[in-house]
């Protein structure tokens, strides 16, 4: 997965490099305009700017996570952060990815980087299953991801939905066993969905499941504990857990 992304942000970093470049040779020429020369400052930094967030993001989701430890987590940067390096991507081009979350949710206990990476899983998954739609069955493919606070329960909750055809019935209750997959051979391992499932249940004491729309398509659903204020740390308290899994191929 890293691999993925890893070219897709190269194709991003392209665009904004070729905009530096061209505004180089305009400040080389001699006879420019002093005000637009002024002009073209900002609009390089701007490029800049996008180009570092861009690298920022790839390498926080790459960085090795394994000694990481559960500390509150702020869902709305996390789905921020997966829908800019999914866009990244082939699988996601000419599908609109939408972020519907509210202003603000409650922290929950976990590790940034694991989140982001199941929600990466589930928003590349969503666009394989929207390239496999005949173009006249869906004007374009599209991807919504949702947020809220489930107060009776006292729990964040995270929705990745589609438009797409949705999941058969009789392979519904298989999408999270090891190794299934509906991809042709070379096309995926299997792992992915197995992975997010034992993120989300067995280092967060959350719930990950997946239903079909009534509307048509997918929808996949994340609960996560609200975070609990963190106790004074003394030598006799247990150390946080660390996270048990390493970055793993998503497709």
């Amino acid at each position: 997965s890293v691999g993925q992304l890893a070219a897709g942000v190269a194709h991003e970093v392209g665009n904004p490099l070729a905009v530096i470049l061209g505004y180089a040779e305009l400040l080389d020429d001699d006879d420019l305009d002093e005000d637009f020369r002024q002009e073209i400052a900002p609009k390089i930094i701007r490029q800049v700017e996008r180009m570092r967030v861009i690298i920022r993001e790839l390498l926080d989701f790459s960085r090795d996570d394994s000694q990481q430890a559960i500390s509150p987590v702020d869902l709305i940067a996390c789905v921020e952060e997966a829908i800019s390096l999914a866009s990244t991507t082939k699988r996601t081009r000419g599908i609109r990815i939408t972020n519907d979350l509210p202003e603000s949710l409650p922290r929950v206990g976990a590790i940034h980087s694991q989140i982001v990476q199941v929600l990466i899983n589930l928003i590349l998954n969503a666009a394989d299953a929207l390239t496999s739609v005949e173009r006249d069955r869906i004007d374009r493919g599209e991807i919504t991801l949702m947020g809220w606070h489930d107060t009776q329960r006292d729990q964040a909750i995270l929705r990745v939905a589609d438009n797409g055809p949705g999941i058969p019935k009789e392979i519904i209750s298989k999408l999270f066993d090891p190794f299934f997959t509906t991809k042709g051979v070379g096309k995926g391992t299997g792992q992915g969905l197995s992975i997010a499932r034992d993120i989300i249940v067995k280092l967060h004491g959350g719930v990950l499941a997946v239903e079909n729309r009534p509307e048509g398509g997918a929808s996949f659903t994340i609960r996560l504990p609200l975070s609990t204020q963190p106790s004074p740390v003394t030598d006799e308290e247990p150390a946080a857990p660390k996270c048990p899994f390493s970055k793993a191929s998503l497709a």
